[in-house]
């Protein structure tokens, strides 16, 4: 491991792994899971990952990162303007979310507090930014598992996306994603939330399958 990824996983804030990039290197003995301990090479996936952007072409090139930390993305900030503008689309104008003055006295946060929706719903674009997918005609979303919302984001709390391409799969032509992912509150130990979002990709010239073919997949 080079000393610029060692100065990278600092840089992106998980100040946990401490000492030098020498005693890194001797606790990560290779490029394996197998070799290292498992936490330590999540850690080193992600610093690898935070200096670049992953694109792929095809079906085959994204099969390839099955497993990978995908990256983590810049921070990004959740404002009170978002907030309002957000409840106005759902009509989920609650004062909790949208009454600063209110929330100051009578809010245990002390401030307003985004909805959790609104927070889940950055999901796509954040990861949009640590994956280009080309080739492609569009991009659904399919799903949700194992989705848990562990921390309010209070308005002007910043976000970052972690993301693990956990599975790839190709159903008849659709290509169906599983991506494992954390959403980090700056500052805070407590992550947003966490889950497992199913995409699903339709790459050029491989729309031939229906979408029943997911749809007999999902019930299996």
């Amino acid at each position: 491991m080079s000393f610029l990824f060692f100065f990278v996983y600092l840089r992106i804030g998980k100040g946990e792994l401490k000492g030098s990039s020498r005693g890194v290197e001797r606790e990560f003995k290779g490029s394996s899971r197998d070799e290292c301990d498992a936490d330590v090479y999540v850690k080193l996936q992600i610093a690898k990952s935070a200096i670049r952007m992953v694109i792929v072409n095809s079906f085959e090139e994204l099969k390839a990162h099955e497993g990978e930390v995908i990256g983590t993305t810049d921070w990004f900030r959740i404002t009170q303007e978002r907030i309002n503008m957000f409840a106005e689309a759902t009509d989920d104008r609650q004062w909790i979310h949208t009454d600063p003055e209110r929330a100051k006295t009578e809010s245990p946060y002390g401030q307003t507090i985004a909805h959790g929706y609104l927070t889940l719903s950055v999901l796509p674009q954040m990861w949009m930014k640590l994956i280009q997918v080309n080739n492609v005609k569009m991009m659904v979303n399919y799903g949700l598992d194992k989705l848990r919302f562990a921390q309010p984001v209070l308005s002007g709390d910043d976000v970052q996306l972690t993301a693990t391409l956990q599975s790839v799969v190709n159903l008849r032509g659709i290509t169906k994603t599983e991506i494992s992912f954390v959403l980090h509150i700056k500052g805070q130990k407590r992550q947003a939330l966490e889950g497992v979002a199913t995409f699903l990709y339709y790459f050029d010239g491989e729309l031939k399958g229906s979408s029943k073919g997911v749809q007999g997949e999902s019930k299996g």
